[in-house]
């Protein structure tokens, strides 16, 4: 369902039929909803530096990261089993648009890729027993993978809204109860964000 609903917004966005301003830099950031499997999180992109290649086409870098707790499952009223995820990126951007210069309303489709520094946490608690204290340094470095994203969405004036499905690999989960290695954990996730930005020109000359 998730797929269909990314595809959905690519194919909107194709459909409007060039602006911003060719050699202009633009400065932004994102906050948006996550939704992996089985669960939710929360990303945001703190810094995204873009530089006008055209007045539709920029390319830059941005620098991220996202939380979410995936895969979880209650198997009683005192139980409860879920994977942890938490992560940072650094990834090579770019977007284009479909603006003809007469509206601020701006569809765009876009791509990245960069390196992820991921940590995958899996926690197995039963509340009638307890667990006991894990010291953070206990705890692996985190991994790091490379991975990508694509996204769709539209610009409104300033403000952004996105559809962007980020596509990192498996990576080893750690039991943070026993210490040890809990199997692999799929990092893949739908993002819904919302951002803005300063400079670049304007959409309507």
């Amino acid at each position: 369902m998730k797929k269909y609903i990314f595809i959905a917004v690519v194919l909107f966005a194709c459909i409007n039929l060039n602006a911003q301003e060719k050699g202009k830099l633009r400065v932004g950031g994102n906050i948006g909803a996550t939704f992996p499997s089985g669960g939710a999180g929360l990303s945001i992109d703190l810094l995204d530096i873009r530089y006008n290649i055209l007045d539709n086409l920029n390319a830059g870098i941005k620098f991220g990261g996202a939380y979410m707790m995936r895969d979880l499952y209650q198997y009683s009223e005192t139980s409860i089993e879920a994977t942890m995820h938490l992560s940072s990126n650094f990834m090579l951007v770019s977007d284009y648009y479909f603006n003809k210069g007469n509206s601020i309303f701006a569809p765009f489709v876009g791509a990245g890729v960069g390196m992820f520094s991921v940590y995958d946490l899996y926690f197995d608690v039963d509340s009638d027993t307890g667990v006991d204290y894990t010291e953070v340094t206990d705890f692996p470095d985190p991994q790091s993978v490379f991975g990508g994203s694509l996204r769709a969405g539209f610009e409104l004036g300033k403000f952004r809204m996105a559809l962007e499905y980020y596509m990192i690999p498996q990576t080893t989960k750690f039991d943070v109860i026993n210490l040890s290695n809990a199997g692999t954990a799929s990092n893949s996730y739908l993002c819904l964000n919302l951002g803005f930005y300063f400079g670049g020109g304007s959409w309507k000359k």
